[in-house]
Order: structure tokens, then C-alpha cells, then sequence
């Protein structure tokens, strides 16, 4: 596999958490799909300040009220289950429709607008954070969607001069999960 193109060649997975991790942060990062899929991403941070996704959902065009139960669902299971501080939770959400967004409000989750600026420089950052491992996916199946993205997500080439542009090739393939997980990495990152 020649991995010259991969915008992410490596990352890290978990099995399962260390037992000695205490997860006390979460994001859920939110790609909305206007003509293709909404994506969900749940991140937590442990108090060693490494980071794991936790939890994903992906699906096709669909109305308001499925994409803020799943939200409203992920933010529940979530913070019940790792036992996390409401307050150390947020979701950051793509700005592209400001309406959905006050609909996951009204349902009692924090979220604010994702910073969308500079985006390659957010995607190097995130590249050498999955590669050093501060950041890990889960190894379970339902993290195959995220994994695929990642092993599919190009640079764009150069055919004259034979070499790779750093820009995203999203003609070739556009991911929207990886778009999730940087909105929700880039905010927790320093915190």
C-alpha cells in the first residue's frame, strides 16, 4: 500500500480502555450533510490528557429530529457511562445550519460553532496527534466507518511533477466522519 497520498497513514487503535484511564472531557464533534451524510464523533479526554473516540454514528440526508436524538442519545450514553461532569462536555458542530444546532440546544447539550479556519493546518495537527497516539480509535466493528476514512482520505497529486499537494483530494473521496472528529479534537485539545 503505498501511503505517500494518505492523509492520515497512521493511527492507533484501543481494545479497551486502560483501567487506570478516567475519562473527565467530552466533545462530540458534528458534521452536517447537506448532500451527503451527517456524521457524529464523541471524544473523551482523560485526566492523563490523552484522547479516545468513544462512540460514532454516520447516516445519509435525514430530518432535524433524528440528527438531535442522536445527538441528545450519544450525550446521554456518554456521560452516564464514563461518568463525565456535564460541565466538561460540549458538542462543537460544523456551521453550515445554525438551525439544527438550536434544536440540539433546546435538548439540554451544550454546543457551540466548530473553528473552521486554517482547516489544513487542523488536519496536520490532527495527522501527528493520531500518529504519536494521542488520540486512539476503537478497535470495535462499530468504528469500521471511521477507519475506512481514514485509510481512504487523500492528498491531492501532482501528475506533472510527480509528487503530492497539500491539499485535500475531495473529489477522490470525501469523508465526513473525519470532519466530525477534527472539530471535536481541535476543541479539546488544550483543555
Amino acid at each position: 500500500l503505498d501511503t505517500t497520498r494518505l492523509v492520515y497513514p497512521v493511527f492507533h487503535k484501543y481494545d479497551k480502555l486502560p483501567p487506570n484511564e478516567v475519562i473527565n472531557r467530552m466533545t462530540i464533534g458534528i458534521d452536517y450533510g447537506s448532500a451527503d451524510s451527517n456524521a457524529f464523533v464523541c471524544i473523551g479526554k482523560s485526566t492523563k490528557g490523552k484522547m479516545y473516540v468513544l462512540d460514532i454514528a454516520k447516516f445519509n440526508r435525514s430530518d432535524v429530529d433524528k440528527i438531535t436524538d442522536t445527538v441528545k442519545y450519544m450525550w446521554d450514553k456518554n456521560i452516564t457511562q464514563y461518568k463525565i461532569p456535564q460541565e466538561n462536555c460540549i458538542c462543537i458542530a460544523d456551521t453550515s445550519d445554525q438551525s439544527i444546532s438550536a434544536q440540539i440546544q433546546k435538548k439540554g447539550v451544550r454546543i457551540q460553532n466548530a473553528v473552521k479556519t486554517d482547516r489544513i493546518q487542523q488536519i496536520f495537527d490532527l495527522r501527528s496527534a493520531l500518529q504519536k497516539g494521542d488520540i486512539s480509535i476503537g478497535e470495535e466493528e462499530k468504528f469500521s466507518p471511521l477507519v475506512e476514512e481514514l485509510e481512504c482520505y487523500l492528498w491531492q497529486w501532482d501528475e506533472d511533477n510527480k509528487c503530492v499537494i497539500y491539499e485535500t483530494d475531495e473529489d477522490a473521496y470525501h469523508p465526513d466522519l473525519l470532519a466530525a472528529m477534527r472539530y471535536g479534537w481541535f476543541y479539546l485539545k488544550d483543555k
